[in-house]
């Protein structure tokens, strides 16, 4: 079978969809099935992925095109969708809910966030052009069912991969020096839902209360709604904060060396962020989402909710518990579980 995939993503954008398109690809070409890919490019952004981190090998099949993906949608229009531009095609698998035009092969979509509220009507719609739906949990597969009122059959459940910091940190994460003062981690721009300023303020406590620590903010500025810059300036934790935005070659050491990773979303379709980092042995401190204890389980701490003393408790309470590594998470939730399990699905797919 040939596959095409929106891979625009996987060499322009590090995180998120760009990670998961980038990994799906190279854990496929490791598999032995790179000569099934069909990689299409389309848009004008700069490619920010070296060529090396792409992992890609001689026989996968990859097209770049730099149109406006306006032009592209026109151009489907005249009979140049994804099929004929990546010379033919069986299935074409989308990152993103409004990818590359397809106008005959089957289409799949993997859904990993849900809109809010206002905007689920529109992207409920959307779905319907795709013949088939992926997810990374039971949560997200029931809400498909449920809401959307698409057939179980259609709805793939995969695992998500996670073991990208563990195979670039290029060693036994135990081998590095940890961080001292014990570090505090919140990964990700300073958005609401992840309460970077709560987050601080528990510090304080802590600090204030004799606990030896430091924190990191690893994100970028571009966007402060909560006005954490000034809340950091003025903070009592002084030259034990930092806000930071580490290159993506630098976050596998910079999670291995802290001593917790806090992430409270507000809403997931993957475990992946404190997946990423108790496969390097990093204890977590999360929100009780259901796609968090699904994939995660005992192995990571909770915070159900409640202000900074509540959540300064939880902290001094994960630090103190530390990391509960398993034996066989990092096959369990490997890019190369995920694309296997991808194209036994796609295989069911083109068969039905």
């Amino acid at each position: 079978m040939h596959i095409g995939l929106d891979y625009f993503p996987a060499a322009t954008h590090a995180p998120g969809v760009g990670r998961y398109a980038r990994e799906l690809a190279r854990a496929l070409v490791e598999l032995g099935h790179g000569e099934e890919l069909r990689l299409l490019e389309l848009g004008r952004a700069p490619q920010v992925m070296s060529e090396a981190s792409l992992g890609l090998g001689p026989a996968v099949r990859r097209r770049r095109l730099g149109l406006p993906a306006r032009l592209g949608s026109a151009a489907a229009h005249l009979g140049l969708g994804a099929e004929a531009w990546l010379g033919g095609v069986d299935l074409f698998h989308h990152v993103r809910l409004h990818g590359p035009p397809v106008r005959r092969a089957p289409q799949t979509l993997a859904v990993s966030d849900w809109p809010a509220a206002a905007a689920e009507a529109a992207f409920l719609r959307r779905l319907e052009a795709f013949d088939a739906l992926f997810v990374f949990c039971e949560g997200y597969r029931a809400r498909l069912v449920e809401r959307a009122g698409r057939d179980p059959r259609r709805v793939h459940l995969v695992p998500v991969g996670a073991d990208h910091w563990l195979r670039d940190l290029g060693r036994d994460p135990g081998e590095l020096e940890p961080a001292s003062p014990p570090r505090v981690l919140v990964l990700g721009a300073a958005q609401p839902h992840r309460r970077h300023a709560e987050v601080l303020a528990a510090c304080e406590r802590l600090l204030a209360g004799g606990r030896e620590l430091s924190l990191c903010f690893a994100g970028s500025r571009a966007e402060d709604p909560t006005r954490l810059a000034q809340r950091v300036a003025d903070s009592t934790l002084g030259a034990r904060v930092e806000w930071c935005a580490p290159r993506e070659e630098e976050l596998p050491e910079l999670v291995a060396r802290s001593s917790l990773l806090v992430h409270l979303a507000g809403d997931a379709g993957t475990a992946v962020t404190p997946l990423e980092a108790l496969l390097l042995e990093t204890p977590v401190l999360v929100s009780p989402l259901p796609a968090f204890r699904e994939a995660l389980g005992e192995r990571a701490s909770y915070f159900a909710g409640g202000g900074a003393p509540e959540l300064a408790d939880a902290i001094e309470a994960a630090l103190a518990r530390g990391a509960r590594p398993e034996a066989g998470a990092a096959e369990a939730f490997s890019w190369r579980a995920n694309a296997a399990a991808t194209r036994r699905a796609w295989s069911a797919i083109l068969e039905a």
